[in-house]
């Protein structure tokens, strides 16, 4: 089985994540806030832990704790090395 995309729906926004060639990429749609494209390095911990931590705050509408994190830390590390 190979996972190509995954979409997250949060109460204030919405994100897709895809791995993009070398590249982690999170497609985030938030309200106020509006589009924003990241991306991490699927080798790197902290940066798949920072795409996590920019999705729970865009997609949930406010900075969680580190329980918070982890349930998109697993959809990032879904498409991580």
């Amino acid at each position: 089985m190979k996972m190509t995309r995954i979409e997250i729906e949060g109460k204030a926004g919405r994100a897709f994540v895809k791995r993009n060639q070398d590249l982690i990429q999170a497609d985030i749609e938030s309200l106020p806030e509006g589009h924003i494209v990241r991306n991490a390095n699927p080798t790197n911990a902290q940066s798949c832990y920072l795409l996590a931590a920019i999705l729970q705050n865009r997609c949930d509408g406010y900075q969680g704790t580190v329980g918070d994190i982890q349930d998109y830390l697993r959809v990032v590390q879904t498409f991580a090395d």
